[in-house]
C-alpha cells in the first residue's frame, strides 16, 4: 500500500466500531421502550393509570367521609377519630395529587420527564391516601362484625327510618311550591331527591326486615343494619338537598335584591360622573358601562317584581320547610322568606314590565349578570374615583362572586358526589382547584385579587359540572355504591 493511503485501515476500523455503536445505541433504546410499553410505564400509559387511580382513590376518600359520620353516630366521635384523621390525611394526600393533575391539564407545555415524574408521584399518592383509607375500614368492620347491641341499634335505625320516611310528603311539598317560583336550571339535581330518597329508604326497609328476621333467629344482624344505616344516612343526605336548595334559592332571592339596589346606586354614582367627565373618551366608556349595568339591572327588577308577586308560594315552601326541620334530624332553621321588594317607583315603561313567568325565575345568574355589571362600571370608573371608593365596591362584588362561587361548587360536588362511578378525573380535578382557588380568595388581604380569584374558581366550577354531567351522560338514578 502506497505511503499516501496509510490512513484508509484506520478509518475502516473506527468507521465500522461508530456504526456499531449507533447499531447498539438505537437497539438498547428500542429494548428499553419495549420493556417500558411492557410495564405500562410510557407516558400515555402512565397518564391513564394516574388518572384511573385519581378517579378511585377519590371515590374511596369520599366514600370513607361518608363512612366517619356513620362511625360517629354508632361509636360516638372519640372513638371514630382515628378513623376521621386517615381520611383527613388521605384527603390532603389527594389534594396534591390534584395539583398535579392540574398542571398536566393546564395549557403550559410540559416536559415528557415533567409529565413522568408527576404521574409517577399522582400514582404513589393515591395509593397512600387508599392506604390509609382501607386499613381503618377494615378495623371498623372487625368492630362491627363484633357488635352485640344488635337489638338496641335495629330499634334505633327503625325509629330513624320511619321519621325519615315521614319527610318525604314535606320535601315533595317544598318541590312543588319552588317549581311554581323557579325554573329547573335553579332546582338543578334537588328536583330528583324525594324519589332518589324513596329508593334508599325502600332498600332500607329491606335491610331492616332482613336484620329483624337475623335478631330474631340469632344469627348475624350486623351486615345488615350496616346496609340500613349506609341508606338511611345516604336517603337523609339525599333529601337534606330540598332543605339546602330552598335555603339557597330564597338567599338568593333577597341577595337579588340587595345588589339590585346596589348596582342601581352604582348606575347613578357613574352617571353623575360620566357627566361631570372632560374626557369625550372616557365619558363614552363609562355610558357604554352604564348601558350594560342597566340592562342588567331591567332583567333583575323582573325577577324582583315576580318574587315580590308570589307571597303564597313563598309561604308554602316556608310550611314545607319547617315540616322537614321537624321531622328531619338534624334539622336547619328555616331563615323565612324575603318580606316582598317595594316596587321601583319608575317610569311607565317600568310599570308595565312584564313579569317572568311562572316556573322560569333563576336569581343566581342574575346576581351573577349584575356583579359583572358593577365590577364594569368599577372599572369604567377607575379615573373618577378614589382608590378607597375603588376598593369598597371590589368588597361589594366579592360578596356575590363568592356566593356565586360557592353555589356553583356545591353544585358541582353534589353531581358529583351523585355520580362516583361515572365521572372522571378532568372534572374531579376542575373542581378540585375551584375549591383550593375560593379558599384562596378567603385568604387574600386584597379585595380586587380576591374577587378574580373567586370568579375564576366559579369558571372552574361550571367547567367541573359541566365535564361531570358529559361524563355521566343522561340523567339517570346514581349509581351507589
Amino acid at each position: 500500500m502506497s505511503g499516501a493511503l496509510w490512513w484508509l485501515p484506520s478509518l475502516i476500523v473506527f468507521g465500522g466500531a461508530a456504526i456499531a455503536a449507533v447499531l447498539l445505541v438505537r437497539g438498547l433504546r428500542a429494548r428499553g421502550r419495549r420493556v417500558l410499553e411492557d410495564e405500562g410505564r410510557t407516558p400515555e400509559a402512565l397518564d391513564q393509570r394516574a388518572g384511573l387511580a385519581l378517579v378511585q382513590a377519590d371515590d374511596v376518600v369520599r366514600q370513607a367521609e361518608d363512612e366517619v359520620g356513620f362511625a360517629e353516630a354508632q361509636f360516638g366521635k372519640s372513638d371514630a377519630a382515628q378513623v376521621a384523621r386517615a381520611v383527613s390525611s388521605a384527603r390532603q394526600a389527594l389534594r396534591e395529587a390534584f395539583l398535579l393533575r392540574q398542571k398536566l391539564d393546564d395549557h403550559i407545555p410540559d416536559t415528557e420527564s415533567d409529565r413522568t415524574r408527576w404521574n409517577t408521584r399522582i400514582i404513589e399518592l393515591c395509593a397512600t391516601a387508599t392506604r390509609l383509607v382501607e386499613t381503618e375500614n377494615s378495623s371498623l368492620s372487625e368492630r362491627r362484625s363484633v357488635e352485640r347491641d344488635a337489638p338496641e341499634r335495629l330499634a334505633q335505625l327503625t325509629a330513624g327510618l320511619a321519621e325519615t320516611e315521614a319527610a318525604l310528603p314535606a320535601a315533595r311539598a317544598t318541590l312543588d311550591a319552588l317549581a311554581r317560583r323557579f325554573s329547573p336550571a335553579a332546582i338543578g339535581a334537588a328536583a330528583d331527591a324525594p324519589r332518589a330518597a324513596a329508593a334508599l329508604l325502600a332498600e332500607a326497609r329491606r335491610s331492616a326486615d332482613a336484620a329483624t328476621d337475623a335478631v330474631s333467629r340469632g344469627t348475624l344482624a350486623a351486615p345488615h343494619l350496616d346496609a340500613v344505616a349506609r341508606h338511611l344516612g345516604t336517603a337523609r343526605t339525599t333529601l337534606a338537598q330540598v332543605t339546602h336548595i330552598a335555603d339557597t334559592l330564597n338567599g338568593a332571592a333577597t341577595e337579588l335584591e340587595s345588589s339590585l339596589a346596589d348596582t342601581r346606586a352604582g348606575i347613578a354614582e357613574a352617571r353623575a360622573a360620566r357627566d361631570a367627565n372632560p374626557l369625550p373618551d372616557a365619558a363614552d366608556l363609562i355610558g357604554d358601562a352604564i348601558a350594560v349595568a342597566q340592562r342588567a339591572a331591567d332583567e333583575a327588577e323582573t325577577q324582583v317584581r315576580a318574587l315580590a308577586a308570589g307571597p303564597a308560594a313563598a309561604g308554602a315552601i316556608g310550611a314545607a320547610n319547617g315540616a322537614i326541620g321537624a321531622s328531619l334530624p338534624p334539622s336547619r332553621a328555616d331563615d323565612g322568606d324575603a318580606a316582598p321588594a317595594e316596587a321601583d317607583g319608575g317610569s311607565a315603561a317600568d310599570a308595565e314590565r312584564e313579569l317572568v313567568p311562572v316556573g322560569a325565575l333563576n336569581p343566581l345568574p342574575a346576581i351573577g349578570r349584575l356583579r359583572d355589571a358593577s365590577l364594569q362600571l368599577d372599572q369604567a370608573l377607575a379615573e373618577a374615583r378614589s382608590n378607597v371608593e375603588r376598593i369598597k365596591n371590589a368588597q361589594a362584588a366579592l360578596r356575590g362572586a363568592v356566593f356565586s362561587a360557592n353555589s356553583y361548587i356545591e353544585v358541582a360536588a353534589d353531581f358529583i358526589t351523585s355520580n362516583r362511578s361515572r365521572v372522571g378525573p378532568e372534572a374531579r380535578t376542575r373542581l378540585a382547584e375551584a375549591e383550593r382557588q375560593i379558599v384562596l380568595a378567603g385568604a387574600s388581604a386584597d379585595p380586587v385579587e380576591a374577587l378574580d380569584i373567586a370568579r375564576r374558581a366559579a369558571r372552574l366550577a361550571q367547567d367541573a359540572d359541566a365535564l361531570a354531567r358529559y361524563d355521566a351522560g343522561p340523567r339517570q338514578a346514581p349509581v351507589r355504591r
